[in-house]
């Protein structure tokens, strides 16, 4: 549970950043980072993009079907049970590089990796239809 208010912390913070001009030199500098300090910084940016696009499908699905209260309701409970997976699974892999200073940039790696793959399932399962009719957003990255 505090991981969880962390990231919601983290991604708030990295939000706040996204316009500053400490983002238009970090775009840059995320052309070839060096340092660990770097990789993190630029892994942070990803992964609140991520976190961005994750909520602007998941918006877009709960607008979709608005009218059905099933889908909404199965919607919002699969994005918490999705958060706590999350969470899990990326202290998982935390715990894995618990000794090393690489644990920082793989956990924001899982945290990429999971919500890019939540996006595209979204788009897949709720913003595209069966017939020729174009989805309601492009597809994202997976």
């Amino acid at each position: 549970m505090i991981l969880n208010y962390t990231l919601i912390i983290v991604i708030a913070i990295g939000l706040s950043l996204l316009n500053s001009p400490i983002h238009a030199s970090q775009n840059n500098q995320c052309d070839n980072p060096v340092t660990s300090f770097e990789v993190n910084t630029c892994l942070n940016v990803e992964a609140q993009k991520a976190s961005l696009q994750l909520e602007q499908y998941y918006q877009a699905s709960l607008e979709r079907f608005k009218e059905d209260e099933v889908i909404v309701k199965s919607l919002t409970e699969s994005r918490t049970a999705w958060e706590q997976y999350l969470n899990s699974q990326c202290n998982a892999v935390w715990d894995l590089w618990r000794q090393g200073s690489i644990r920082n940039s793989e956990y924001t790696r899982c945290t990429i990796t999971l919500t890019k793959q939540r996006t595209h399932f979204l788009w897949h399962t709720y913003l595209i239809f069966s017939d020729s009719t174009p989805p309601l957003l492009p597809e994202p990255e997976k």
